[in-house]
């Protein structure tokens, strides 16, 4: 039973690491596109929406549309100076991402 138990655990957190990984594609993504807005002072928004419409595959748009309605503000924050952070890290924060 305990071999059992310990197997179905090993196999859950690689299947976990594998799905998370195109999620934080997608987050470092968007992380990006809202980092040119904001340089080029365009409307964030904008550039968050066409980010997901246009550039992610068609089974995250609707995540993506989340992050974006959720996340938009934090990660356009830690964007800005004086953090400057990196879309990685901004991921991680957010949990989208692991560290490594």
């Amino acid at each position: 039973m305990k071999t059992y138990f310990l197997g179905l655990c090993i196999y859950l957190l690689l299947s976990c690491a594998e799905a998370k990984d195109p999620m934080c594609k997608m987050c470092i993504g968007a992380a990006n596109a809202i980092r040119a807005a904001i340089r080029n002072r365009h409307s964030i928004t904008m550039a968050a929406e066409r980010y997901c419409t246009e550039t992610v595959d068609r089974g995250l748009v609707r995540a993506c549309e989340r992050l974006i309605r959720f996340q938009k503000e934090k990660i356009a924050h830690d964007l800005k100076p004086p953090r400057r952070h990196s879309s990685r890290r901004i991921c991680y924060d957010i949990m989208f991402c692991e560290w490594y």
